[in-house]
């Protein structure tokens, strides 16, 4: 049993147990990391400008609720598991972050659920090498990079009703992450595309709405996908794909931006107003020859 305390910040915790049960309400600004802790909880704490992560479950800390934290400012990422199951991370704020707002990496069947993750230099919701994930009603917008992010063999995850937009990459992105589905999200204003995939196969991309992105959803050397029953409204193109086969695309609304009627050229409007004044004038000297005419 290890328990270590230094000072970073207002506060440090170090946590090394093998059955503590740990309840943290510090309610003040730490740095929080958890070694093989289960069954705990940590809630409403503030984890903000430290050197590393604001908040940490490392080697198997499994089982654990984090709600209600907000970490911000960080040098790495706000929230971040490793090798940790079956945690619920909720209703935290992770804001403005060095790295990604909230980081899993090999961390199995976790449930992301209603959490800010926004403004952060990297991604709002990073996954790498996680699987069977729920994301879900989360906000992961203004991030420099994308909203949402599953990499590595992020496989068989769920991303529900989350809110992706206005980020400088791509509101959602998977690559090499195959089997995952992707319903009821938005995903709109991203300087790039609103769903992309790269070298991801077999997913289900469907009932979600991606406007005014370089493209509503992109494939790139991704197969056997299935892109259903979206809404993709002025991108400047609905759907793309590249090198990537025996995709389905089927019921999805889509239109392109409207784009205005060209303007005249000067010239040929000067044309068309002489011709017109021309016109006129030669009707007038017809008629004045037709009224002297009848006189006479």
């Amino acid at each position: 049993m290890e328990t270590r305390f230094a000072p970073v910040n207002d506060f440090n915790l170090t946590l090394k147990l093998d059955w503590w049960k740990l309840n943290v309400d510090l309610g003040m600004k730490a740095n929080i990391r958890l070694y093989n802790i289960d069954d705990s909880k940590v809630e409403g704490n503030e984890a903000h400008q430290n050197g590393e992560n604001g908040l940490r479950l490392l080697s198997d800390s499994d089982r654990n609720l984090l709600a209600g934290n907000t970490a911000s400012l960080n040098n790495m990422s706000g929230i971040y598991l490793l090798n940790s199951i079956n945690n619920t991370i909720s209703q935290n704020n992770a804001l403005d972050n060095m790295d990604s707002g909230i980081h899993l990496s090999g961390s199995d069947e976790n449930v992301i659920y209603q959490n800010t993750a926004s403004d952060n230099v990297e991604n709002g919701i990073f996954l790498e090498n996680s699987l069977r994930t729920f994301i879900k009603e989360n906000i992961a917008n203004s991030n420099n990079m994308s909203g949402i992010c599953l990499i590595s063999s992020s496989d068989d995850n769920i991303i529900y009703q989350n809110t992706a937009s206005d980020n400088m990459e791509h509101g959602i992105f998977l690559e090499n992450s195959d089997t995952n589905f992707l319903t009821l999200n938005t995903a709109n204003n991203n300087d790039m595309n609103g769903i992309h995939l790269d070298s991801s196969d077999d997913n289900v991309i469907s009932s979600n709405t991606a406007n005014n992105n370089n493209n509503g959803t992109f494939l790139d050397s991704s197969n056997n996908n299935k892109i259903i029953g979206n809404t993709f409204l002025n991108n400047l193109d609905c759907y793309n794909e590249t090198g990537s086969v025996n995709n389905l695309f089927l019921n999805n609304i889509c239109t392109a931006p409207s784009v205005p009627a060209p303007g005249l050229d000067p010239l040929i409007l000067g044309l068309i107003i002489g011709l017109a004044i021309g016109l006129g004038a030669l009707a007038l000297v017809v008629i004045f020859s037709l009224v002297r005419g009848r006189k006479k």
